[in-house]
């Protein structure tokens, strides 16, 4: 699974429709323009540990508690590999502090177009929350666990290294949430 980050999409209907190709039914012309079916197919979310004083001060446990994220390729590279994909669906993650046992829910329930590119990098371009675990140096964010929400991008380069610009929205720090 292409999990990089802690991070799902769900549904806004004007963002998918806008982004895939003009097309009937779920279906899109190949590269030898004969018409193909792309289902939308689960993307399951993972459990999640994350270490003392690497996101938050503390060790946190994540589990995802409603869990109804798709995906669809929408365009492939030549060897079939996606080059562009489609995500939506709820997710919701029970964040726990491991020492306290304080939690709670993060919403990870917005949606997006994922482009893939050949050398490993990714930009998700999303819509409304996501949440993200940033080690100290590994983004333009500051560390922490963060709920990020609104209209904003996300590019992973190839070396991991996270870049996002909001359009319009904010981030919110999970890890203040369970301290």
């Amino acid at each position: 699974m292409r999990r990089t980050i802690v991070i799902a999409l769900a549904a806004v209907a004007a963002l998918l429709a806008a982004a895939a190709p003009a097309s009937a039914g779920g279906t899109d012309m190949d590269t030898n323009g004969v018409w193909v079916h792309r289902p939308w197919v689960p993307w399951p979310a993972t459990p999640v540990d994350l270490a003392a004083g690497v996101y938050c001060s503390f060790a946190v446990h994540g589990d995802p508690t409603v869990d109804e994220v798709r995906s669809k390729t929408i365009e492939e590279y030549p060897d079939g590999s996606p080059k562009r994909e489609l995500a939506t669906g709820a997710l919701i993650y029970q964040m726990t502090n491991t020492a306290t046992g304080a939690s709670t829910l993060a919403d990870a329930s917005g949606s997006g177009v994922i482009d893939f590119f050949p050398d490993g990098a990714q930009n998700w371009h999303v819509i409304g929350p996501v949440v993200v675990a940033i080690k100290d140096g590994a983004s333009n964010l500051p560390q922490g666990l963060w709920t990020l929400n609104g209209v904003y991008d996300i590019y992973i380069s190839p070396t991991k290294y996270l870049t996002v610009t909001f359009r319009r929205g904010g981030m919110h720090d999970v890890c203040a949430d369970i301290d």
